[in-house]
């Protein structure tokens, strides 16, 4: 695959992703009583993704800059694996909530990323996906007071 179609194809799914957390992120509020609401981080998130993807793809439409060369077929399997988790995760966090959620979000991009042929990297993906999850709580939750979506297990975030 040429790689300035590939760039150009993810460009307008990174644009309508952002569109779509901008969209959301907005409708839980972007202030609260205590600060920064619900919706803040996912919309400075959104607007980044938005804003970025419209720059490539205004780039590509002037054929400014336009990368040049092709892309492998397995490579571009991986991004798209990537951002098919990436669009399943966005779609159903608010349902499943986001600590039930993450850690295999976080797992099935380091397996996408690096699939594991040792128990060593087994190991090491389930850590961070861990990990990650309980940074990504520590920061937001206890430190912001940020709810989070609780989904079926904790409503009450």
């Amino acid at each position: 695959m040429k790689l300035k179609y590939f760039e150009l194809f993810f460009a307008v799914l990174v644009f309508g992703m952002g569109l779509y957390v901008l969209g959301t992120s907005a409708s839980y509020g972007l202030t609260a009583e205590t600060g920064m609401g619900t919706g803040f981080f996912p919309f400075i998130s959104g607007l980044i993704f938005t804003i970025a993807a419209a720059g490539v793809i205004f780039r590509q439409l002037r054929n400014i800059g336009v990368l040049q060369g092709a892309i492998a077929a397995h490579e571009a399997v991986t991004v798209f694996l990537m951002v098919v988790a990436t669009v399943i995760f966005l779609l159903i966090v608010e349902t499943v909530g986001f600590l039930v959620l993450t850690p295999f979000y976080i797992f099935s991009m380091a397996f996408i990323i690096k699939r594991p042929t040792t128990m060593k990297t087994l190991v090491s993906h389930v850590l961070v996906a861990g990990g990650f999850t309980l940074f990504a709580y520590s920061v937001f939750v206890v430190l912001l007071e940020t709810p989070i979506p609780g989904g079926w297990f904790f409503p009450e975030n």
